[in-house]
């Protein structure tokens, strides 16, 4: 029999016997009114069974839901196909969710066992500071117990908590680390993610010293090579005429030419020395508020050029920087220089400065220009120390500019088109 076709049954029943309930007692059939009112207490509790059977497997089927249960099963002993259809809806609507659930934490599994196994420590933490997740390498770097917060962070690694709680968003920042008597350098970077409308900080530290050694070395064999082609130009043709002069056959006109190529050789060497202690020596940056407006319009009207006038564009117009005002003076002076110099032979010489603030805190200075223009294989060399491609260059510039930006914590890159010009940009973080 239906199910729905049962109940109407079951309320037809209830109404008619309580209907003669009520004629049995007026006509003082007590006998029989008192056997209605039991047939109407059976009749009420098997339609409240039937309910409750329905309700139950409904709690059921909610419980599994909430609390992840995976083994919880169904039992039909209502034969009714309405019923029945009911019964398997619900069966298989938390089959489902269970081939879900158990897909989801097969990967979650996943991700958890990967991101422990990666060479580098992650760490997600709210913007109250709680850490929300932290792998295994990050606690072997950190060391236990476990953090809670990022004040948790013990300070064994002398300021690396002041490190990571001072990252800005997609900045960077490189750190010492001495542990078991070896120094690692960690590259730390700091990036936001919404999860649930929830920003959560994501850091991570990364050990960088492999690279850091290999490039130190390519630096140190470029810079050699710069050094040993310098030293032995000056040197050679000084040990010549030292070996000349050495012979009693001389003319006081030759001893004058070859003692004067000498000094002029060694003053040389001299100066080189001199432009190597320059970029060996520059002091840390003494940080003051900066505006840029006022800085770029120094630096152009000390440079100005006749045939040139700088295409200026900042914003916004009371754009501040903090960092050091002569040390950013020098950096813009020889970027300047540089576009002025690449300009010499194009008709129309364009020179643009533009300077813009980044979401993340970050000023950029952009330098142009429609000149001569770079190759690659240049562009790979320019800031290496006392490299130029200027007969007269002493091949420091550039160098000294990507040290200074360095120790402001920013970058300096370039691009170049050969014929088309030049850009280089400067990023530094407004901290």
């Amino acid at each position: 029999m239906k199910l729905h076709v049962r109940i109407g049954l079951y309320i037809t029943a209830i109404v008619l016997i309580a209907i003669g309930g009520v004629f049995a007692f007026v006509y003082s059939h007590y006998l029989l009114s008192m056997l209605c009112v039991f047939i109407l207490i059976y009749l009420g509790y098997r339609l409240y069974m039937l309910n409750i059977k329905t309700v139950r497997q409904f709690e059921q089927f909610t419980d599994s839901i909430r609390f992840s249960e995976n083994n919880i099963s169904f039992i039909n002993d209502i034969s009714d196909d309405t019923y029945k259809s009911y019964h398997n809806a619900l069966s298989r609507t938390l089959e489902h969710i269970n081939i879900y659930a158990q897909k989801r934490e097969a990967d979650m599994n996943f991700y958890d066992n990967l991101l422990n196994r990666i060479d580098f420590a992650l760490i997600v933490a709210n913007t109250s500071g709680s850490i929300i997740w932290i792998n295994k390498f990050a606690l072997d770097l950190l060391g236990r117990p476990k953090p809670f917060t990022i004040k948790d962070i013990k300070d064994s690694p002398p300021h690396l908590r002041e490190a990571i709680e001072d990252l800005q968003p997609k900045s960077s920042r490189i750190f010492k680390l001495e542990q078991g008597g070896k120094v690692r350098s960690l590259i730390i970077n700091l990036s936001r993610i919404t999860v649930k409308g929830n920003v959560l900080n994501v850091y991570s530290l990364k050990d960088v010293q492999p690279v850091v050694e290999d490039t130190e070395n390519i630096a140190w064999q470029q810079l050699i090579s710069v050094l040993t082609h310098e030293i032995m130009n000056s040197l050679t043709p000084i040990i010549s005429l030292s070996e000349t002069l050495s012979g009693n056959d001389n003319s006081p006109e030759m001893t004058n030419k070859a003692i004067q190529t000498i000094h002029r050789r060694s003053k040389g060497l001299i100066n080189f020395v001199n432009n190597y202690k320059k970029l060996a020596q520059i002091p840390s940056p003494q940080r003051s508020k900066i505006e840029v407006k006022a800085l770029i319009e120094d630096v152009v009207g000390l440079m100005k050029k006749e045939n040139i006038q700088p295409h200026i564009l900042i914003a916004p117009d009371d754009l501040i920087l903090y960092a050091d005002r002569e040390q950013m003076e020098q950096v813009m002076i020889n970027l300047l220089k540089n576009a002025y110099e690449a300009c010499t032979n194009v008709a129309t010489p364009q020179i643009k400065i533009i300077t813009t603030e980044s979401q993340f805190n970050q000023v950029i200075i952009t330098i142009c220009d429609n000149g001569t223009g770079m190759d690659a294989d240049i562009i790979k060399k320019i800031f290496t120390p006392f490299y130029t491609t200027k007969s007269t260059g002493s091949g420091i510039g550039l160098s000294f500019c990507r040290q200074i930006i360095n120790m402001h914590g920013g970058t300096i890159d370039v691009n170049s088109v050969p014929g088309e010009g030049s850009q280089f940009i400067i990023k530094i973080n407004n901290i």
